[in-house]
């Protein structure tokens, strides 16, 4: 999958490497498979990269070079390679073809001469700052997502789950990357697949419960992260933050692909509008037709081995198409009429999704306020039975004394503390009946007639 600055035409020795001719502009690209792990769907990464950023922490962007001296060098470099073809075209100049064998041989040696000294001058740069340094021919310009690429590489493919309804998202190991390419890049691989990827699956997963933990792959132990179906929905209907510009209602994109005919003020503005709702109407049904491929291509049961390269080649076309027509959507959006169209429309535009945001703030505390009074009350509630419980503790001990005090009077009589031997016997009955540890309790906030009669004796 490959994320592109429109209308960059910026591209670096990497990108081309890995591009070709479509390697400009190129800001990121992910490389996905997909498995099933425990008979659950899993999106699998294979590797996150953008050789632009790579580029620009490395040499430094456009009007900032990281490293001035080898910034002058590479432009030193780049002279000398004019020079160099330069003066091999002077030795081929119709000009020449006239001079004697003599003069020729003369001129061969000064250009020789001259390209050896050349050569000499861009080896040493080699030698100092590396032999990338041939390759590096342009500045890097700035573009966004410098120290976070990742995470908006992460969301976008977080949303491609969600919209095809896998269970869980994984990605390699560092140890995976540094067998997989080279060793010397180890710190690299760790700071990124092991540290950066999930310290931010983590903490964005977090809100809808999802946790970041490992799972085994072909044999290989690799990050995993399941994808409950709270965090599908809200990817798919509520947007991302840094990713829901074709999600929010206050874009360019959903400005337009709203607005009304009626907005326009003239021919010009109308036909761009149609032109623009058209191309989107375009993508929605290529991204359709894409869904339904990738459904067959990701079914549990698979499918035909010749089928599927078929399959894989509409997908490619489809998803060309669709690169194709967002860039058409974006100039369509630079264009003139357009602009105009959309700055009638963004104040409105804005303005009712501030009324929306107002709407959903009132429903929100109107229901923060319900469910405090609904706090209140059930505490209210619960202070009341505390305060129950304890009374009829206290009433239990209480009556408890008493019986204790009872039995001591019968036990051990005196002369001031004795109990008449005609009661004695019903006073027995009466303790025998009273159980402290349970119907001693008030019931319904009354004593029982045990315990009354106890109390009234003692009195």
């Amino acid at each position: 999958i490959v994320f592109t600055m429109p209308d960059s035409s910026y591209s670096n020795i990497s990108m081309r490497n890995h591009w070709g001719d479509d390697a400009e502009g190129v800001l990121a690209h992910a490389r996905i498979q997909r498995f099933y792990v425990d008979g659950k769907k899993m999106l699998f990464i294979e590797e996150i990269q953008s050789d632009w950023h790579n580029e620009g922490h490395k040499e430094g962007y456009e009007g900032n070079p990281k490293n001035n001296e080898r910034f002058e060098a590479r432009k030193r470099y780049d002279e000398l390679t004019k020079e160099k073809e330069r003066i091999w075209q002077h030795l081929s100049l119709p000009s020449n073809l006239s001079l004697s064998a003599e003069e020729k041989q003369a001129l061969l040696n000064d250009v020789l001469d001259k390209d050896k000294l050349i050569a000499d001058e861009q080896d040493s740069f080699s030698k100092k700052f590396g032999k990338d340094i041939a390759f590096s021919k342009e500045e890097v310009p700035d573009a966004p997502f410098k120290d976070n690429y990742h995470e908006y590489v992460l969301k976008r493919l977080l949303r491609m789950a969600a919209e095809e309804n896998y269970d869980s998202i994984g990605w390699t190991t560092a140890d995976i990357q540094s067998k997989r390419w080279s060793d010397s890049y180890a710190e690299g691989y760790r700071i990124e697949y092991d540290q950066d990827i999930p310290k931010f699956l983590k903490k964005y997963g977090r809100q809808w419960g999802a946790t970041v933990g490992t799972a085994t792959v072909s044999g290989n132990e690799v990050w995993s992260m399941d994808i409950p179906d709270s965090m599908k929905e809200s990817v798919l209907y509520e947007g991302q933050v840094m990713f829901s510009d074709r999600d929010s209602t206050t874009t360019t994109r959903s400005i337009l692909a709203n607005a009304l005919e009626s907005v326009t003020q003239n021919d010009i503005e109308k036909n761009k509008l149609a032109e623009y709702k058209e191309k989107i109407s375009q993508i929605e049904a290529e991204e359709q037709r894409l869904s339904k491929i990738q459904k067959k291509l990701f079914t549990k049961d698979g499918v035909e081995p010749s089928r599927r390269k078929e399959l894989q080649f509409e997908a490619k076309q489809i998803a060309n198409r669709i690169n194709t027509y967002d860039r058409q959507l974006l100039r369509l959006e630079a264009t003139n009429p357009l602009q105009n169209v959309l700055n009638r429309e963004k104040t409105l535009a804005i303005k009712r999704q501030k009324q929306k945001d107002n709407e959903y703030l009132k429903q929100y505390k109107e229901k923060v306020a319900k469910t405090t009074k609904e706090l209140i009350t059930r505490n209210q509630e619960s202070r009341k039975k505390a305060v129950e419980s304890r009374n009829k503790t206290a009433m239990r001990h209480k009556i408890k004394g008493l019986k204790q005090k009872l039995e001591r009077m019968l036990q051990n009589p005196t002369d001031h503390l004795y109990v008449p031997q005609g009661l004695a016997e019903a006073i027995i009955d009466v303790c025998t009946l009273i159980n402290t540890d349970t119907s001693v309790y008030l019931k319904n906030g009354e004593i029982n007639k045990a315990q009354l009669l106890c109390i009234t004796l003692l009195l």
